[in-house]
């Protein structure tokens, strides 16, 4: 995938937890707390976005179940009840 692409993906990603389509008068309008979670997202793939902790000798790993605890406070004001 493309740098494009994986955005394009993170940012769906970040649509569907919200329960917003950043939709206003027709337009998409995407606030910049969205874009840099987005951004923070891409950094983090490199590594892996849902790792936790990690431990080296006893190679023992956690993951995150979902967005990474950081990413959901940056897009806490932007997330809608789903009825």
């Amino acid at each position: 995938m493309t740098d494009e692409e994986i955005r394009a993906a993170y940012l769906e990603l970040i649509k569907g937890y919200c329960n917003n389509n950043f939709i206003v008068d027709d337009i998409e309008v995407i606030p910049a707390p969205v874009n840099l979670a987005v951004d923070k997202l891409m950094e983090m793939d490199s590594v892996n976005p849902n790792l936790k902790s990690q431990t080296e000798g006893g190679i023992a790993a956690s993951y995150h179940e979902s967005l990474p605890p950081k990413i959901k406070m940056m897009i806490a004001p932007y997330r809608k009840l789903a009825w």
